[in-house]
């Protein structure tokens, strides 16, 4: 079963500062700094989860670890509806 997110104001606001961001630039590469603690699996996967409406999209996802590549792999799970990783029959 998933477990439903509700993103915070403040990761909320994160995601639409970035999109503001592609809108106003046409080239770059955006930098988001958060703190520990702070929700960026779940940022990362709202990302990821918006950007995939555009249709066929090509997402990396770069980690240090095993345990943040995991986590990052819960949280998109939980936000990506995909038939594939669907639990219903």
């Amino acid at each position: 079963m998933k477990t439903v997110y509700k993103l915070r104001d403040y990761q909320q606001r994160v995601i639409d500062q970035l999109w503001h961001w592609f809108g106003e630039n046409k080239t770059g590469h955006p930098l988001m700094g958060l703190p520990t603690g702070s929700g960026k699996s779940l940022i990362v996967a709202e990302i990821c989860r918006l950007a995939m409406e555009f249709g066929d999209q090509r997402i990396l996802i770069i980690v240090p670890s095993k345990e943040l590549c995991e986590q990052n792999y819960e949280k998109l799970l939980n936000m990506i509806d995909d038939p594939a990783t669907s639990d219903e029959e």
